[in-house]
C-alpha cells in the first residue's frame, strides 16, 4: 500500500514521524507501510547505536534490500532530523550509483512520503535526482561513483554519514577510504560499507567485514531472510537465473554465483579465479608438510618487481610420486636485489645447506638443451662451467635482464629466464596439478596459500587483477617454477654408476647437517 492510499488520519501520523526522522522504524519494519521486514530495521538500529567514528559492514545478498535500507535510513530520515547534515553516497561507478539511487528515491519520495513539502530539492520541483539533494533544514545528500577517481570530488571537511555501497567491487577501496574517512573526524560521523561478497576473498572489503565482525558491527543475511519473498518466489528466481545461464537449477545452486550473490558466502569467482580447482576440500589435502625423498631435483621460481613485491618459491619435483612439493616462499615488498639475494641465500642455507654462491647452476651443467636456450642471457654460460652444488637443480625467474644480470654478477645467484608465452596455459597447468592433487604446499607458505584462493584474472584474461595487497607475485613465481620442471628426469643415479658416497655432492655444511662429516 502506498502512503497516498492511507486514511487521512494514518497519513497525518506518518507525516509527523517523517518530519521527526523516525519513519524508518515503521517503513523498514514493514518494507511498505503494510508488509513486513524487521531485518532491515534491525540493521539500521544497530548502525545508529554504533559509537561515533565507527565503521559498520553489511555483507548481505542481492534482493535483500540492503541499499534501500541504507539510503532510506541514513540518506533520507537522518537528513530529516539533522539540520546541516552531509550524507555522502558512493557506488562502484557513476552509472551503477544512479541505477541504485534513482528507483530507490522514486519509491521513497513518490510512494512512501506522505507530504510533498517534505521532499528535498531538486526532486520536489523537477522530479529528478540530480547529483545532490538538499532539504529545507540544510541537510544534503551527495553521490558519485568511484571510477576514474570521481570519488575525490566528494572530499570535504565534514561528513556525517558515509555510505560505501558496492564497496566489495571498488578497484581502489583504500584510496576511497583515504580520501573520505578523514571528513568524519570533525562531525563524529560513521561509515557504512554494504555489498554482497566480492569476487575474490582477497578484496579489502573482506578484511573490513572481518574487522567489523570482531567488533560486533557487522550484518550478514541471504535471500532466504527476505520476508517479502516466499519459498516459491525464491525457487522461481533460481529457475530463471539457471535458465539464463544455461544451467539446471541444481547446477545453479552449486555455482559460485549463487553462493556469493544470493547466499552471501565468500567464495572466489570460478570463472575468473586463477586456480579454480583450489577449493577448501582440496586444500585440506594439498596443504601439508612432506618428507623429502632420498633423491630429488630442487627448483626455485622468482618474480620480481618494485611497485609490486618480489615473490619466490622453493620446491622440488618428487619423481616417484609425480608430485610438485613447495617447501618455502619469500614475499618481499619494495626491496632491492641485495635484499632479495640475501633472503634467497638464507633460505637456500636452511633448505639445502648451501654456504657459497659462485654463479653455478647444476641444471645447466646437466641438461645441454637448457644451456642452448640461453640466447638472451650469454652471461649465464658461466653457470655451466666448473663444479655446481647439487641443489638447487634449477632457478627460473622473470625475464628482466637487468635483474638477472645483477643476481648473477653481483650476488652469485644464477637464474634462468623463463618463457612467458601462453601464460594462461601455464597457469592452467598448475591448476591441473591442483585438480589432480599432484601438488603439496607446506603450511608455512601462508602467502602462496592465500594467493591460490584469492588471485583473479582480469576481465580480458591477459593478466591478474592488481590489488593494494599485491599482484599474485608468489603464485606467479610458482607458475614460473612449475612450467620449467623436467618431470621425466630421474634424479636418482644410474644403476650402472651407483653413488658409492652419497655425500659427494654435499657441501661441508650439508654433511654436518646430515651428521656424517
Amino acid at each position: 500500500m502506498k502512503a497516498a492510499d492511507l486514511s487521512p488520519e494514518a497519513r497525518g501520523a506518518l507525516a509527523e514521524l517523517w518530519r521527526k526522522g523516525l519513519a524508518w522504524q515503521d517503513i523498514l519494519d514493514h518494507g511498505q507501510p503494510t508488509a513486513g521486514d524487521g531485518g532491515q530495521a534491525g540493521w539500521v538500529e544497530r548502525f545508529e547505536a554504533a559509537p561515533p567514528l565507527s565503521s559498520t559492514v553489511w555483507k548481505i545478498s542481492r534482493q535483500r534490500g540492503k541499499s534501500f535500507a541504507a539510503v532510506f535510513a541514513a540518506g533520507e530520515q537522518y537528513a530529516q532530523r539533522t539540520p546541516g547534515a552531509i550524507i555522502r553516497y558512493l557506488g562502484q561507478t557513476g552509472d551503477s550509483a544512479e541505477s541504485i539511487l534513482a528507483p530507490t528515491f522514486k519509491q521513497i519520495f513518490e510512494e512512501m512520503c506522505p507530504d510533498e513539502s517534505l521532499l528535498p530539492e531538486p526532486y520536489r520541483t523537477t522530479g529528478k535526482l540530480g547529483s545532490e539533494l538538499t532539504w529545507d533544514n540544510g541537510a544534503t545528500f551527495v553521490w558519485s561513483g568511484t571510477d576514474n577517481d570521481t570519488f575525490r570530488r566528494q572530499r570535504g571537511p565534514r561528513t556525517h554519514r558515509l555510505l560505501l555501497d558496492e564497496s566489495g567491487f571498488y578497484p581502489k577501496l583504500p584510496d576511497v577510504e583515504q580520501a573520505l574517512l578523514p571528513s568524519l573526524q570533525t562531525t563524529g560521523g560513521k561509515a557504512l560499507y554494504l555489498c554482497s561478497p566480492p569476487l575474490s576473498p582477497g578484496h579489502e572489503f573482506e578484511a573490513r567485514y572481518l574487522a567489523a565482525f570482531a567488533e560486533g558491527r557487522s550484518e550478514h543475511d541471504n535471500i532466504y531472510g527476505n520476508p517479502r519473498m516466499t519459498p516459491e518466489d525464491v525457487l522461481n528466481l533460481i529457475k530463471r537465473e539457471a535458465a539464463r545461464l544455461g544451467m539446471t537449477p541444481e547446477e545453479f545452486t552449486k555455482s559460485t554465483y549463487w553462493l556469493r550473490e544470493y547466499m552471501a558466502l565468500t567464495v572466489a569467482e570460478e570463472q575468473r579465479a586463477a586456480l579454480p580447482s583450489f577449493t577448501e576440500e582440496r586444500a585440506k589435502v594439498i596443504v601439508q608438510a612432506m618428507e623429502r625423498p632420498k633423491f630429488f631435483d630442487a627448483y626455485e621460481g622468482g618474480d620480481w618487481g618494485f611497485g609490486d613485491p618480489h615473490g619466490w618459491t622453493f620446491g622440488y619435483w618428487d619423481y616417484e610420486r609425480a608430485m610438485l612439493v613447495v617447501e618455502d616462499e619469500l614475499w618481499l615488498p619494495r626491496c632491492n636485489t641485495q635484499k632479495l639475494a640475501d633472503e634467497v641465500k638464507r633460505k637456500e642455507t636452511e633448505l639445502y645447506g648451501l654456504e657459497q654462491w659462485e654463479g653455478k647452476l647444476y641444471g645447466l651443467q646437466t641438461v645441454p638443451e637448457l644451456l642452448a636456450s640461453l640466447k638472451t642471457t650469454p652471461f649465464l654460460i658461466e653457470a655451466a662451467r666448473g663444479d655446481a652444488p647439487r641443489q638447487p637443480f634449477l632457478r627460473v625467474g622473470d625475464d628482466d635482464l637487468l635483474v638477472l644480470a645483477d643476481l648473477h654478477q653481483l650476488h652469485g645467484l644464477s637464474v634462468m629466464p623463463t618463457r612467458k608465452d601462453d601464460n594462461a596455459l601455464a597457469v592452467n597447468e598448475v591448476d591441473i596439478l591442483v585438480r589432480n592433487l599432484q601438488i603439496r604446499i607446506h603450511p608455512r607458505c601462508k602467502r602462496l596459500i592465500k594467493e591460490c584462493t584469492t588471485v583473479l584474472w582480469n576481465k580480458q584474461r591477459t593478466d591478474w587483477e592488481r590489488t593494494s595487497d599485491g599482484h599474485g607475485d608468489v603464485l606467479k613465481s610458482l607458475v614460473y617454477m612449475a612450467r620449467n620442471i623436467m618431470r621425466h628426469r630421474d634424479p636418482r643415479p644410474p644403476a650402472e654408476h651407483p653413488w658409492v658416497d652419497e655425500r659427494r655432492d654435499m657441501t661441508p655444511l650439508q654433511k654436518r647437517l646430515a651428521g656424517r662429516a
